[in-house]
């Protein structure tokens, strides 16, 4: 494939499949990278997760398992596996979870953001 990286071409896969978690570290798994979109996938350990960050693009993220907590300015979220949430570009945002939990990060930059 020309642009995008990692993904089944064979036979289709599950999402939850295409990365693994390892103790104590984040793993991350581009699938697609230009200026205007970053395709990531990635798989957190227990207790693993991201302190406050921002972003220049609106940000999609999809639950491929676990659960976590997604905190958005002052509030929170809790994504179970099949839900979906957005944040806008430039709102600080954290991710964290008790248990091990996989994502698909998807941000959108435009010269708008």
């Amino acid at each position: 494939m020309r642009f995008l990286r990692h993904l089944p071409t064979a036979a289709p896969e599950s999402l939850n499949s295409l990365i693994q978690y390892r103790p104590n570290q984040v793993c991350s798994m581009s699938l697609y990278q230009s200026q205007e979109v970053q395709i990531t996938l990635l798989a957190f350990d227990k207790e693993e997760g991201v302190s406050e960050e921002l972003y220049p693009g609106d940000t999609l993220f999809f639950m491929v398992d676990g659960e976590m907590t997604l905190t958005a300015g002052a509030e929170e979220h809790l994504l179970k596996k099949g839900q979906v949430m957005a944040i806008p570009a430039g709102v600080l945002h954290s991710l964290k979870s008790a248990v091990s939990f996989k994502i698909l990060q998807i941000t959108a930059v435009t010269s708008a953001n």
